[in-house]
């Protein structure tokens, strides 16, 4: 996936003569390179991050942070689905939601997407866990989440995530 702040378009010109003229019936056109967007790749878009793991959850915020996003994060379940709620009830939904598998002593993703899709059940989740395969890691669609991030991942890997989910129908 191309970055758009580092996309240009290259100059376009039209047929030209040896003496720098254009081929009549040709006109020139010359298109400078698209200057560098400034609008970040996450701009207004907002995210919910479940995890139990208080440095998971900074180098997430600070990320995705870094592209724009607006983050907010929790380290349980429950609170998850209040903020969940809360957003939704003040006209500011999540656009997308990164959910930790297994929450020690805690409702864990599959419970708290469970939750979530009961106060809107078009949520947009993303399965996050240290385990590489199992049921939800393997066939995310199938119970529900439109990714998945295997633990440890980098911050490309959480944004091109994240920039999906916000995509996914």
């Amino acid at each position: 996936m191309q970055n758009a702040r580092s996309r240009t378009t290259p100059e376009k010109t039209s047929p030209a003569t040896p003496d720098g003229g254009t081929i009549k019936g040709s006109p020139r056109v010359n298109l400078p390179p698209s200057p560098p967007s400034n609008i970040p790749d996450g701009a207004g878009r907002r995210v919910l991050v479940v995890d139990d793991e208080p440095a998971i959850r900074r180098f997430i915020k600070a990320a995705l942070e870094d592209s724009g996003y607006q983050v907010v994060g929790t380290g349980t379940g429950a609170e998850a689905v209040t903020l969940f709620r809360e957003a939704a009830t003040a006209g500011r939904p999540f656009h997308a939601v990164l959910l930790d598998l297994t929450i020690a002593g805690g409702m864990g993703g599959r419970e708290t997407l469970a939750e979530l899709r009961a106060i809107d059940p078009a949520v947009r989740a993303i399965a996050s866990s240290g385990y590489a395969s199992g049921d939800i890691m393997d066939q995310p669609r199938a119970h529900g989440f439109v990714g998945t991030l295997a633990k440890p991942y980098s911050m490309d890997e959480l944004e091109r995530a994240v920039a999906d989910a916000c995509r996914a129908p």
